[in-house]
């Protein structure tokens, strides 16, 4: 996607820590979410990392 292409690494780390680690901090103050959808939570999270950080070099 083109967030991976235009961002720097820590212009991705604040991307990730600012909406993917956010939206599920709210969710989970509401709602009880299942151990899976957490662990698919941070595998997107952690894919999104290291994929775009590969693409660097």
């Amino acid at each position: 996607s083109w967030e991976g292409r235009l961002l720097s690494k820590a212009g991705r780390e604040v991307l990730l820590k600012t909406v993917a680690q956010a939206l599920p901090s709210y969710a989970m103050s509401v709602f009880l979410l299942p151990l899976d959808t957490c662990s698919a939570l941070e595998s997107m999270m952690s894919k999104y990392w290291w994929n775009t950080n590969s693409q660097d070099s």
